[in-house]
């Protein structure tokens, strides 16, 4: 076995040195295009390791983030799951993507960030 060989994780997909790490931010939920790059996300989630997905607004979507979107695109991936495990190892659970969903502030721009944390303020 080559010393490349052997370091390589068993769980990892094949070929897989060390999972790349992932954070999204996503303003889902304004147009269906942001569902449909999250289910791509998914279906390579056994090769990534995905830090947080974190709803937040845009230009198009200014007074609320949509991190329900999120948690349900994660349950139907939940559904698939075991499926997927029939074909590769590594598929995160989905127990572990509901716990790095999160919702950034409801406003638009660095006007809400200052809303939620005045200057001077740590």
């Amino acid at each position: 076995m080559s010393s490349a060989m052997a370091g390589t994780d068993p769980r990892q997909p094949d070929g897989a040195a060390a999972r790349q790490r992932v954070l999204v931010l996503t303003d889902i939920g304004n147009e269906p295009d942001d569902q449909m790059s999250l289910v791509r996300l998914l279906v390579y989630a056994n090769a990534l390791d995905i830090e947080g997905l974190v709803a937040t607004t845009s230009t198009w979507q200014k007074e609320r983030t949509r991190a329900d979107t999120i948690a349900e695109l994660v349950d139907a991936y939940a559904e698939v799951r075991p499926n997927l495990l029939l074909h590769a190892a590594g598929w995160p659970e989905a127990a572990a993507l509901k716990a790095v969903i999160a919702a950034g502030p409801p406003g638009y721009g660095m006007a809400a960030v200052r809303a939620q944390r005045p200057s001077g303020q740590p």
